[in-house]
């Protein structure tokens, strides 16, 4: 299970109380990876295995840990078992003193009543008792000053399948009062969390930010990097919380809370959508349209377009492009850019295999084409030293003037699109990607996620400009091709010439850790969001005008 994932990604230094091998901070240094994350481990044996992956280890029980004076910490981690409750008050209170006005303390608490602990105590296992419950770390960080924010409970995605209804609730429920384990309440969260998080900060938080999001059908593909990673980052922020939905409900606003209600690739036909616009005004809500790609490639017709931009509050975008498009009908655009929420570990790479090229975007098929002749000269002039892997588009790879190919089509659904982590697995296995996009105003519009995809798991791009162009240096983080000239010659050198591949790739993925994570850009999407809270009233106004002169303009 990695816990790592809840910690505060923009965390400039963290120390960690009870770091046993530093797995977490090792998985959360590809998170922030600029982060000074500190570790404290009783265990001298841990501790050594620690000191491997984090900036510095201390080799000391919590409460022997004393800050200098002048000393801030953005990020304290308390793990449960580490501390003993006699000694807790005073070292939280004194640690607290450290914590940077923004900070956050992030308390693990393990839950006494978690479903296999209960079950080991029923069949007569000799297990500590718990140390903490959570009520009682929420009492104990408020006595030290801090300001508790939420409880969340940790669930690992293994247990799921085993609580599949009431017979089974009654059997966990039946087995905790048999093993005598005192809980609060009896239900699924209770008994599925394995942990339970405590997320206290040193400043009061600010009004309560809920942003609620509808998720389109056109959306799923691209929710992962435009709604659930950003969610799972901001939860962290004071004040933030998120859920995902796929009905709308039409309920006001609670008082004292700002609401967002964010539509990712929502389309619900012009009428169904006015009138979605029209309750948010009533209700109180912030309505946001996010894109991330042109909306005229579902074959929308300007009416349905210039309500989908005008008719809400703001606009959420991927792309500056995109952004563009949208201001003549909204002038309150966010251009939230995709990233990588998470750098891949540095690729080991196999010198005796052959040069892998992969290809693997969705719907490139025409853009594909034009680059085939040319790659099947390429493959002929290298028989025998070079290898394809093709994903979602079977035609191309029915083309390819080699037998030394792949289809990768591992849990493929009906269209041939295999799951995210089959893509990646199998991108991290190439040399060199193929990232060919004509000039159309679609193509424009895009993102350079790809890009991205590939500099984190060292694989040298071979792009066109259209998009890429404006973020690979060519020759230096990727390979730039205006033709097919330019590619056959380009996709040889890379071929032929492993030390420029690893050259490139080391570059590539410095690019990404030092500019395109996450970490360093999520908390402006509150910020935005904060932002047009500020000026509801008059952003109210303004929709109510665009929707008229929407009703006008289209007859509608």
């Amino acid at each position: 299970m990695d816990l790592s994932v809840y910690l505060p990604p923009g965390a400039k230094n963290l120390v960690e109380f009870g770091c046993g091998s530093g797995e977490m901070g090792r998985s959360f240094k590809r998170i922030a990876p600029f982060c000074r994350y500190i570790g404290v481990e009783k265990n001298a044996v841990l501790a050594q295995e620690a000191s491997a992956h984090l900036d510095e280890v201390v080799t000391a029980n919590a409460a022997d840990v004393s800050f200098e004076e002048g000393d801030e910490v953005d990020c304290l981690v308390y793990h449960s078992g580490f501390l003993s409750s006699s000694e807790s008050q005073r070292m939280l209170r004194e640690h607290a003193m450290h914590v940077s006005s923004e900070g956050a303390l992030v308390f693990f608490v393990e839950n006494p009543a978690y479903f296999r602990r209960v079950l080991s105590l029923w069949r007569g296992m000799d297990l500590p008792p718990a140390s903490w419950t959570a009520s009682e770390a929420v009492a104990q960080l408020t006595k030290a000053g801090l300001f508790v924010g939420r409880v969340l409970p940790v669930e690992d995605e293994e247990d799921d399948a085993l609580f599949s209804g009431e017979e089974m609730r009654r059997l966990f429920s039946a087995a905790a009062v048999l093993a005598g384990c005192a809980t609060e309440e009896f239900d699924d969260t209770w008994f599925r969390s394995r942990f339970f998080v405590v997320y206290a900060y040193a400043a009061a938080p600010p009004e309560r930010l809920l942003v609620r999001t509808i998720l389109g059908q056109d959306g799923r593909t691209s929710a992962k990097c435009r709604v659930l990673d950003p969610d799972a980052f901001c939860r962290t922020l004071p004040g933030f919380f998120a859920r995902q939905e796929s009905n709308i409900e039409l309920a006001a606003a609670p008082q004292g809370e700002i609401s967002v209600l964010l539509c990712q690739r929502l389309r619900l036909g012009n009428a169904a959508w006015e009138q979605l616009a029209r309750f948010s005004l009533e209700a109180g809500h912030l309505l946001v349209a996010e894109w991330d790609d042109d909306p005229r490639v579902f074959g929308m017709d300007e009416a349905e377009r210039a309500l989908l931009f005008a008719g809400a509050h703001a606009v959420q975008v991927s792309t500056a492009a995109l952004a563009e498009d949208v201001r003549p009908y909204n002038p309150h655009v966010f251009v939230m850019e995709n990233q990588l929420a998470r750098l891949p570990e540095p690729r080991i790479y196999d010198d005796h295999a052959p040069v892998t090229i992969f290809f693997g975007a969705l719907n490139r098929s025409a853009d594909a084409a034009k680059i085939l002749p040319a790659l099947n000269e390429v493959l002929r002039r290298y028989t025998g030293s070079v290898r394809v892997k093709v994903t979602a588009d079977a035609a191309f790879f029915a083309r390819l003037a080699t037998n030394a190919k792949d289809l990768i089509a591992e849990d493929a659904d009906a269209d041939g699109v295999v799951p995210y982590e089959v893509y990646e697995r199998e991108l991290r296995t190439a040399d060199i990607a193929l990232l060919p996009l004509d000039d159309t105003p679609f193509h424009r519009r895009k993102s350079d996620l790809k890009f991205l995809e590939c500099a984190g798991n060292g694989v040298v791009a071979l792009a066109s400009p259209v998009v890429y162009g404006d973020t690979v240096a060519d020759g230096r983080t990727g390979m730039i091709f205006r033709n097919g000239e330019e590619f056959s010659e380009k996709l040889a050198r890379l071929i032929e010439d492993r030390a420029l591949r690893r050259r490139i790739a080391a570059a590539a993925y410095d690019y990404v850790k030092e500019n395109r994570l996450l970490s360093a850009h999520y908390e402006e999407r509150v910020q935005f969001y904060r932002s047009l809270a500020a000026q509801k009233a008059a952003l109210d106004e303004q929709l109510r005008t665009r929707l008229d002169v929407w009703k006008r303009q289209f007859g509608a």
